[in-house]
């Protein structure tokens, strides 16, 4: 009770306690939620991830029924040198066949054919176009096309192990071409 200024006594209302739900039953739904969202974005990529396996493997067998000498179902295509800094990485199954190197991509279904004749360099490099995925090498071909020189490169997992069979592939098949 407080006095007022002429003297009297003003009885002043308690402050209203509001009541609601606790921090823990506001914040124990959402992280259920966040937790729920993350397994499934989790789940997802590795659903994503088999299928585009079993397409990149279906893709290889289908143009090569007698197999391949190394392939990768599904490799990072990081461009083309002759078409620019512009274009957008995606995976694609790549292969290497006894007569050429093949890639065919998921999304666009683009198909590149390098003929291991026209094959001038093979290596392996951090960067191409720019582009890069931090502390992978990617295995990179250089080829003749017409009158001028183009580049490819790819992500895949052993870039040293595919350009020695690139490198191997090219020998045997001069030494073939030379004996017959």
């Amino acid at each position: 009770m407080l006095l007022s200024r002429l003297g009297s006594a003003v009885d002043i209302p308690p402050e209203p306690v509001i009541e609601g739900p606790s921090a823990l039953a506001i914040a124990a739904p959402i992280v259920a939620g966040v937790v729920a969202l993350l397994v499934a974005l989790a789940l997802f990529f590795r659903w994503l991830k088999r299928q585009m396996r079993a397409t990149g493997e279906a893709r290889i067998q289908a143009r090569f029924p007698d197999g391949t000498l190394r392939s990768s179902p599904t490799a990072l295509f990081f461009g083309l040198e002759s078409r620019g800094v512009a274009q957008i990485r995606g995976n694609g199954a790549l292969a290497l066949a006894a007569d050429q190197v093949w890639s065919s991509a998921f999304a666009t279904q683009d198909t590149i054919e390098i003929p291991l004749a026209s094959i001038v360099e093979v290596d392996t490099c951090a960067s191409h176009l720019g582009k890069r995925i931090g502390g992978h090498r990617l295995v990179r071909i250089r080829f003749r096309r017409g009158d001028a020189t183009d580049a490819a490169a790819w992500l895949v997992d052993d870039p040293e192990a595919w350009r020695a069979a690139i490198e191997g592939a090219r020998r045997s098949g001069s030494a073939t071409a030379r004996a017959t």
